[in-house]
């Protein structure tokens, strides 16, 4: 996506729940991030017009690392 804005929706601690970008006509929703308590994510809540792997290094929360293998969340050390 060159040249374009992504805005996202935060929580109370700065976690990026929803990130979406407008296209012109309509806004695209790229990732949706929900968890269970104990980190697992949420899936198959909305079908997503592109998966953006922006956040390629891991870090999607504040201080937070995703382990690939797991599928969990590795919360600060």
């Amino acid at each position: 996506m060159k040249n374009k804005y992504i805005y996202n929706y935060t929580d109370y601690l700065g976690n990026v729940r929803l990130s979406y970008f407008n296209n012109g006509s309509s806004v695209e929703v790229l990732e949706e991030n929900n968890y269970y308590p104990f980190g697992l994510k949420h899936q198959d809540y909305n079908i997503l017009s592109g998966n953006m792997n922006y956040a390629a290094d891991g870090y999607i929360y504040m201080m937070t690392q995703k382990k690939e293998r797991e599928n969990l969340l590795k919360m600060g050390e």
